[in-house]
Order: C-alpha cells, then sequence, then structure tokens
C-alpha cells in the first residue's frame, strides 16, 4: 500500500489525491461502523494503524514536492489574496483558496448527470463529429454548401446544451457498466457494497457544485483544503473507479452464486434503467434543447442552421437512448439464457464481455481524434512557425513576447519565445490580479516593466501575425530614481495606473526596512546589464559609483531566491507588486541571483527517512512470514 499511495501522490495531482482521501474517509467510516457492530473494534484499529503507518511512508517518498507545493500554495491563485477590491473598484470577494464561483464554473447539471449511462442525453462534447447523420450534413447541401465544407462542419457541430462553459466529453460510464453495478446494489450486503455506493452518491452530489449549492457552500466553508480545488465536475472520478468495481463484483455474484439468484427478482432489477430511459425518452418535450451559447451562434450561423442544430440534438438524443435500452435488453437476454443453461457460463462471460467492449469503446472512439497522435518520426513540429516568429527570434536580447488573442495561456506563443504567461493549474496569484487589471485598465506601462519587447498581433484582413515592437520595454534590469511607499497594497495597485516605472519602484511599506535611502541620483556611467541567464541562475554585471537601486524584470519569490552582490547576500525587495528590487552600494560590479530552497534539504532528508522505514518494515515482515514457515 505504501508503493501504491506514493505512486499515486507522484502523479502529481493533488486534486486526484484530495479526492481519494476523501473516499478513503467514508471507507472508514463504513468500515469503522461495521466493526463497532461486530465487536471487531480491535482488528479495525490494527488496520487503521497499518494504513497510517503506510500513508505517512507514502507522503514521505513525496516530501519534497509536497513540502514546495505547501510553502508556494499561498503565493497561488489558491492562497488568500491581499486585496480587497477589484481592478474595477468593486469589493473583492476575501477566501482563504479559490473563489466560489471559480470552483464552480465547471458544475454537472443535475439532468445532465444522466450522461453517466446515455452519454449524449445533454448534446455531448461541446463539438461532436457527427459525420452524415442527424441530418446536419444533409441541410447544409441542401443550401449550396459544398460536400467538402458541409462535411468539415458537421464533424465540429456545437450540439451540447448543458450549463457548463465547455465540454470535451460527457462523463461517461457505460450503460453496460451501470447495468451489473446496479446489480450489486441489490443482490450484495456489506461494507464493501456499502462504501462504494456512498462513494458515487457523494461525488455526484458534490460534482452538481452551484445546482446544489447548500451543500458545496458547506464544503467550501467548512472542510479543509476543498477551497484550493476548482471544477467540481472532476469529483466524478470518484464514481468512475466506483461503479467498475460495483459492476466487478455484480458480475461475479451474478455467475458464480447463480444458486442464490432468483430470475424474477433479476428481472425487476434489470428493469429499472429500462423504466429510467423509457421515463427520459417519454418526457423529451419537456426539454428544451437549447444552450446558453445558442444566441452566439445565431449570430454566426444563422437561425435557421441553429434551428437544425437543434433538430440534430434531439435525434442524438433519441438515437443515445435506443442504444442504451438495446445494451440493457441484450444483457438481460443474455444472463437469462445462461441461467436458463441456453448458453454455458464461459460463453456467456465471453459475449458480455465483447458487449461491454462494443459500448465503452463506441463512445470513446467519438472523442478520441485518431489523426492527433503522430509517430515521432513523422512530426515536424507541433505548431508552424510564421514571419512573425522568425522576425522576433532575430532579436537575442532577453525579453518577453505577449500574443493578445491568445491571452496568458497560449501555447503557440510559449512554443517559439520567451513569453510573458503560460499554463499552470495554480498559477502565481499576485501575477494573475496583476493581469487583471492590465486588462481592465489596458495600462501599457505593466507590459513595459515586464519587458514585453514585442506584441504579436493579427492582422483582420488575411488573418496573419504581425509582430509589434515595444519601444517602451524597461528591458531585464534598470535603475530608479526613487522608491515610492504605500500603506496599502490597494493603494499600490490603482498607482499602477499612472507611475513613472522607469524612475519609479512602488513597494508596500511593510516590504521595506527602516531608514532604507528612497532617492538614488542616476548617472550616465551607472550601468547595469544582464549577462547570463537560466531558471534558477541569474548574474548582472554592474557599473556605478553611488549608492542604487535596481528594478530586476524577474517574478519576486522569496521561498527560495536568493541575490549576492560581488559575493555578499543581500535582502531582495517586492516592487511593482510583482518584481524583484535590490539595494546595490557604491561601486559594485557582480550581481547574482541563486535559486536554493531550504526544503529541499529537508525534503531529502525524510525522502532518505521514508526509505529506510519502509525497507525495515519489508524485512520485518519478511521474517516473520518465513519464521511461521519454518515453525
Amino acid at each position: 500500500s505504501s508503493l501504491a499511495l506514493g505512486m499515486q501522490v507522484r502523479a502529481n495531482h493533488y486534486q486526484m489525491t484530495y479526492y481519494l482521501f476523501l473516499l478513503m474517509g467514508i471507507f472508514f467510516l463504513v468500515y469503522g461502523f461495521y466493526s463497532w457492530k461486530k465487536n471487531r473494534g480491535f482488528s479495525f484499529l490494527k488496520s487503521l494503524l497499518i494504513l497510517f503507518v503506510s500513508g505517512t511512508i507514502a507522503l514521505g517518498f513525496n516530501s519534497t514536492s509536497l513540502m514546495a507545493t505547501s510553502e508556494y500554495t499561498d503565493f497561488s491563485t489558491r492562497g488568500k489574496s491581499e486585496l480587497t477590491i477589484n481592478p474595477d473598484g468593486s469589493p473583492k470577494e476575501q477566501s482563504t483558496g479559490l473563489d466560489f464561483d471559480y470552483i464552480t464554473e465547471y458544475s454537472y447539471g443535475i439532468f445532465e448527470s444522466l450522461n453517466l449511462i446515455v452519454p449524449r442525453i445533454q448534446g455531448g462534447g461541446s463539438r461532436e463529429d457527427l459525420g452524415r447523420k442527424h441530418g446536419i450534413y444533409d441541410f447544409l447541401i441542401q443550401n449550396g454548401v459544398g460536400a467538402n465544407q458541409a462535411l468539415q462542419f458537421s464533424k465540429n457541430v456545437p450540439t451540447y446544451w448543458g450549463t457548463q462553459p465547455i465540454l470535451e466529453a460527457p462523463a461517461y460510464i457505460g450503460i453496460s457498466v451501470f447495468f451489473f453495478a446496479l446489480m450489486s446494489l441489490f443482490l450484495i450486503r456489506g461494507p464493501l457494497r456499502d462504501s462504494l455506493a456512498l462513494g458515487i452518491l457523494f461525488s455526484l452530489l458534490l460534482s452538481w457544485g452551484k445546482n446544489l449549492s447548500f451543500l458545496t457552500e458547506f464544503f467550501v466553508n467548512y472542510v479543509p483544503l476543498y477551497n484550493k480545488f476548482r471544477a467540481v465536475s472532476s469529483l466524478q472520478v470518484v464514481l468512475e473507479f466506483c461503479f467498475p468495481v460495483l459492476a466487478a463484483m455484480g458480475l461475479h455474484h451474478l455467475f458464480y452464486k447463480r444458486e442464490k439468484i432468483e430470475i424474477k427478482y433479476f428481472l425487476k432489477i434489470a428493469a429499472i434503467p429500462f423504466l429510467i430511459l423509457s421515463l427520459v425518452y417519454i418526457s423529451k418535450g419537456l426539454f428544451s434543447f437549447t444552450g446558453i451559447n445558442d444566441s452566439y451562434f445565431v449570430e454566426l450561423y444563422g437561425p435557421s442552421l441553429v434551428s437544425q442544430i437543434k433538430e440534430a440534438r434531439i435525434s442524438i438524443f433519441e438515437s443515445d437512448v435506443f442504444r442504451a435500452l438495446l445494451f440493457c435488453i441484450t444483457l438481460t437476454v443474455l444472463y437469462y439464457l445462461f441461467y436458463i443453461n441456453k448458453i454455458k457460463k464461459n460463453s456467456a462471460l465471453i459475449l458480455i464481455l465483447l458487449v461491454l467492449t462494443i459500448d465503452l469503446v463506441g463512445v470513446a472512439n467519438r472523442y478520441i481524434d485518431r489523426d492527433a497522435f503522430v509517430s515521432p518520426k513523422r512530426a515536424v513540429n507541433t505548431f508552424q512557425i510564421t514571419s512573425a516568429d522568425l522576425s522576433i527570434q532575430k532579436d537575442t536580447s532577453r525579453f518577453r513576447v505577449f500574443e493578445p488573442r491568445l491571452g496568458l495561456t497560449g501555447a503557440r506563443t510559449s512554443f517559439f519565445h520567451n513569453a510573458l504567461g503560460g499554463y499552470h493549474g495554480a498559477k502565481p496569484r499576485r501575477f494573475e490580479e496583476l493581469f487583471d487589471a492590465y486588462k481592465t485598465h489596458q495600462n501599457t506601462g505593466i507590459l513595459d516593466f515586464l519587458n514585453v519587447k514585442y506584441i504579436i498581433s493579427s492582422d483582420q484582413e488575411n488573418g496573419s501575425l504581425k509582430p509589434l515592437l515595444n519601444p517602451n520595454a524597461l528591458g531585464p534590469v534598470w535603475f530608479v530614481n526613487e522608491i515610492k511607499e504605500f500603506r496599502t497594497l490597494d493603494e499600490l495597485m490603482q498607482a499602477l495606473k499612472e507611475a513613472d516605472f522607469n524612475r519609479t519602484a512602488l513597494v508596500f511599506e511593510k516590504d521595506l526596512p527602516h531608514g532604507l535611502i528612497k532617492n538614488y541620483t542616476i548617472d550616465s556611467l551607472t550601468k547595469i546589464h544582464l549577462i547570463s541567464a537560466k531558471p534558477d541562475y541569474l548574474k548582472y554585471q554592474v557599473n556605478n559609483t553611488s549608492n542604487a537601486f535596481a528594478v530586476f524584470s524577474e517574478m519576486y519569490y522569496p521561498k527560495g531566491w536568493k541575490a549576492f552582490v560581488d559575493g555578499k547576500e543581500f535582502p531582495i525587495f517586492n516592487v511593482n507588486y510583482v518584481l524583484r528590487g535590490l539595494e546595490i552600494p557604491a561601486n559594485v560590479s557582480e550581481i547574482e541571483f541563486r535559486f536554493e530552497p531550504k526544503l529541499i534539504g529537508k525534503g531529502t532528508f525524510f525522502r532518505w527517512l521514508s526509505l529506510l522505514f519502509f525497507v525495515l518494515g519489508i524485512c520485518v515482515l519478511g521474517y516473520f512470514q518465513y519464521f511461521r514457515k519454518t515453525r
């Protein structure tokens, strides 16, 4: 269990690890209750102790990354904001984690959750490949659209009419899996079944997010760490684990404990999904089949085509309901034939396995783009380079590039250049807040001190990309004449709109030591240049005859970055909300920034200690196993 848990944490998706711990909590409560009822408390506590030790060792294996993540959390969007107002002047929601609206942006609709058994009950993904089926292709051909263009559009039809912003694919577990899981729920008793059933109910209710707001608000406000994670819809990963386990249990019970099965009771259970699906189909007249983006699609495609898209939504709704009914009938008939000895057990199991495969692979193939899988030998470039990129790459100085049409997360920009942004699930909070201020006020001074030298714009006439030079970019580092203090960070953020960043550094007064010089004289001989740059190391050459204050266009992060002036460590100050500032004494020749976080040593120690306990535990268990056999 130590290795299994250790590998799960090592996957570095802490949201999924958190959900695993929530599921383990459910198992703890259920098995604890059963142990208490059967007076097996000591055995339960012993098992719990073993699990606790195994989990501690597993966490120890990952101590370095866990400690680094914990340390960084307060500086990320998962930590508490220091601002009290938004860029537009409205009050900012105060939270120790993510905002409620951000956490619940991707919330599963209550009715939409039926896509667990009917994949396109609300249209499937935001873009569905309908091919020549469901009327879209024929409609386009009849209206004079060319065959290739019609087919291309029919491969990307916006069929989704749920309430989530986008949906790549429905969370389909399989009607076949649901069928056998249902058998398990009715035919089997015990703590394992109850734990899995509660896990399903728990994850389903919480995945509804803002659609069941009272429950979500309780967890956000009172359950530790729950507000550190977004996209509550991903909680369905728990039920996506529980359902197949229940299905395997149900299938085993049906075929290997046939003597305990009453065929009439089996048929009653089998009728449940049939009744649910029939009721859904009969009720289709109550549904609008209208999505939240349809008004936009009307402007984009026209009302006639959107009306046809709505008809296509109805068509795939009916198609997938009938598909689910067919699978349920097929599985019922197969088991009935086995029960009355018309087909043998192995033959029945092979046929059921075939049905399961057709069910799951059939839906998976709708959303797997085979063309996206390319052999490394055939792959040339992930992105096509443009003349704009080639032009920028001729500049060998250190700068950043911003492509507004792609925002901060445009992978294309990062592929060719030192981009302004990048993607991470826990972005630096202050940088996000600074960028929000830029978008609200279009304050180009922010781009200047972030050293954005080139902006890639799109030509509206022909769609080509053009590199625009920003002549006001301040470069990797520069000296300022004055330091301006502010009592609050809200005041500092407001001052960003009018400051002359070439001359002034804006600082929160609590970040500066008492007695620091606030004004500096810069002469023509005072110079500073970046001469070496690596992810964890920066080196600058300096020439100054008097005390100076330099601003570095690098993110301020106190947990690891250290500054050395001619070999002597100096404090780094947080300036302009996100950047680094450094007071430099006269007659300095060299400055170095090194990333040397203290926790690396601590984490390594705990990793080795955990490995030692793990090996000792294996040796002790092996000895007792051998001792038992030789007695």
